[in-house]
């Protein structure tokens, strides 16, 4: 019984900085480079977020794609497990785009279109994405 024990607590001490636990929220911060302006996000429970939310921290560079989004190429592709086939997004609202393997913030509503997974929503800062041009961003999980 002990050696079980023993086993169970070593594999909890390993798996523990990947899991988020249930019932607590996925925090991340997107803050501009130059430390002047951030975003506060609250991150879906879902596969998708969950992956993003253990690529953190990253930097990406944002840039306007049409006057609705914000977006970036990743790094690494995220998962697509139990994802929708798409997703309506609204303003302020934070989404992985599958086939281009793209970052996107709305700055506006948008219409449904399939292969958009919805990753969380802007909590508090979405100003300075409503500002046009590139945006290099620093994300992280929040304190």
């Amino acid at each position: 019984m002990w050696l079980r024990t023993i086993i169970v607590s070593i594999f909890l001490f390993l798996i523990m900085p990947f899991q988020t636990y249930a019932g607590e929220p996925m925090k991340i911060l997107i803050s501009t480079d130059d430390g002047q302006h951030s975003i506060n996000v609250t991150l879906d429970n879902n596969p998708t977020a969950r992956d993003f939310y253990h690529q953190l921290p990253m930097d990406l560079i944002l840039v306007d794609y049409g006057d609705k989004e914000k977006v970036s190429e990743l790094p690494k592709k995220l998962t697509q497990e139990n994802a929708p086939k798409g997703h309506k997004p609204l303003k302020g609202q934070l989404a992985y785009f599958a086939p281009w393997n793209n970052f996107v913030i709305y700055r506006e509503d948008a219409s449904f279109y399939p292969g958009i997974i919805y990753l969380g929503k802007i909590e508090t800062g979405l100003l300075f994405v409503d500002e046009a041009g590139k945006i290099k961003v620093h994300i992280q999980s929040a304190p």
